[in-house]
């Protein structure tokens, strides 16, 4: 008769020595691999974020997601060259039979290896964070998301207003100082500005909390004057109209600057007034001079028959006829560009008035509520 077959002999554990040998197996090339990983993810998504997400707009963790895509690309790079130097390292597997492999026991040595060893060199590779400004990208994708929303806002505000430039400064409590870039009428509009905090007209506004209006700047003993040395607005600054942004909490949060209002144009045609007030005469306002009077009590379109256009002795008298002929014109023309001319009637001054100072408040509150709405908040103390 045939005997029964007995029952597979057990298969005998691996040593605790086995055991160890392939822990530290299976861990140290992980401890590369994790420490490659989140080296190459954090300098890739910070270059990322830097770059393509300040552009479009990205946000930190889509910029994090395309970085992972490098960081697992280089995995698969160099997963060979890693296994191939922890084996140089002396790092071998222990010989084991194929049923001492599959045992339990075998399994959680070789996964807690990997597992603990990812773990190690991942926070090793934090260490790069030392070395990485994590704000800057921040402060990139603020300064840009103020820009666009300040350019329309302050691009409407120069041309209402009337005047040369508009300019917003930002404060930030932060670094102290004061910075624009969404100027609107300036040389160098597309450059970010900065000036430390409390100079200029800007930052006394910023400090008081009060609006100014500066009818000639450089009379001004807090006027910045290396504004217009370094080429920023790219002429010479005469009226300024600043006031500041209030945010929610009451402080300060940003400035706004009107440069240079644009003085009311003239007409081109020959016009004769009405009599003047004190009953002097007429008065007859060109292109090329300014208001000429006229004898008291003569009309001006009966005197243009009698008189000679290019006499010069009505200019003696003070008056010139309703007709004035082209080279009088140049004559007058060439003697306001003279600094003769100059030197006895002066420059115009052109300044901001109460209807401006209304303007600009509501400019502040525009910008106050947009500040209000955006998602990042002004950088604080």
């Amino acid at each position: 008769g045939g005997g029964a077959t007995g029952a597979p002999p057990p298969v005998p554990r691996p040593s605790a020595r086995d055991l160890r040998t392939i822990f530290f197996f299976n861990a140290v090339p992980f401890v590369a691999f994790g420490f490659v990983d989140n080296t190459v993810l954090i300098h890739a998504g910070d270059a990322i974020d830097a770059s393509v997400g300040v552009t479009f707009g990205l946000s930190s963790l889509a910029a994090a997601a395309m970085g992972q895509i490098a960081s697992d690309t280089s995995g698969v790079l160099f997963g060979s060259t890693i296994e191939n130097a922890a084996l140089r390292l002396g790092f071998a597997a222990p010989r084991l039979t194929p049923e001492q492999n599959v045992l339990r026991v075998t399994r959680l040595a070789s996964t807690a290896g990997k597992v603990l060893g990812v773990i190690t060199g991942c926070s090793l590779g934090l260490v790069n964070l030392l070395f990485v400004d994590t704000l800057a990208v921040e402060k990139a994708k603020e300064e840009k998301e103020y820009t666009a929303i300040f350019r329309a806002i302050m691009h409407r505000g120069h041309e209402v207003a009337e005047c040369a430039a508009a300019a917003l400064w930002i404060v930030d409590y932060e670094n102290r100082t004061l910075w624009t870039r969404a100027a609107h009428g300036n040389k160098k509009s597309d450059v970010t500005v900065r000036r430390p905090f409390g100079v200029g007209i800007v930052g006394a506004v910023a400090e008081s909390g009060q609006l100014s209006n500066v009818s000639e700047a450089y009379a001004h003993p807090r006027f910045d004057r290396t504004v217009d040395k370094d080429g920023i607005t790219g002429f010479t600054s005469r009226s300024l109209l600043t006031a500041p942004v209030f945010g929610h909490d009451g402080r300060v949060v940003a400035v706004v600057q009107l440069v240079n209002k644009n003085p009311k144009p003239s007409t081109d045609e020959f016009t004769v007034s009405s009599k003047n007030v004190n009953g002097s005469g007429f008065y007859k306002k060109t292109s090329a001079g300014p208001y000429v009077p006229f004898p008291a009590g003569t009309d001006a379109a009966d005197s243009a028959p009698d008189v000679p256009d290019d006499d010069a002795s009505h200019w003696d008298e003070g008056w010139v006829p309703a007709k004035v002929t082209r080279r009088v014109e140049r004559e007058i023309a060439r003697a306001r560009r003279t600094k003769w001319w100059r030197r006895v009637f002066g420059r115009r001054r052109v300044g901001f008035d109460e209807s401006d100072e209304k303007l600009i408040r509501l400019i502040c509150h525009h910008v106050s509520v947009s500040l209000a709405a955006m998602e990042h908040k002004l950088p604080t103390e």
